[in-house]
């Protein structure tokens, strides 16, 4: 009787730890996408600044030549 008592307390003791692994692989794995969109948002205003500066140095030129 106490050898199954003890193989069940085991066998939930295993399922426990694979349940906490498989949770913390998702947290990682959540973690890992949102590092990753936030790395793709800081390039895309990177981008959007880079997009932005010709235009003002024309105008300021534009300026510069007019006068």
């Amino acid at each position: 009787m106490q050898s199954s008592t003890l193989q069940s307390i085991r066998a939930s003791e295993h399922r426990a730890a694979e349940h906490q692994s498989i949770t913390l692989q998702s947290i990682r794995a959540s973690r890992c996408r949102a590092s990753e969109h936030h790395a793709a948002e800081h390039q895309s205003i990177a981008l959007d600044k880079t997009d932005e500066r010709p235009s003002y140095w024309v105008e300021e030129l534009n300026d510069v030549l007019s006068i």
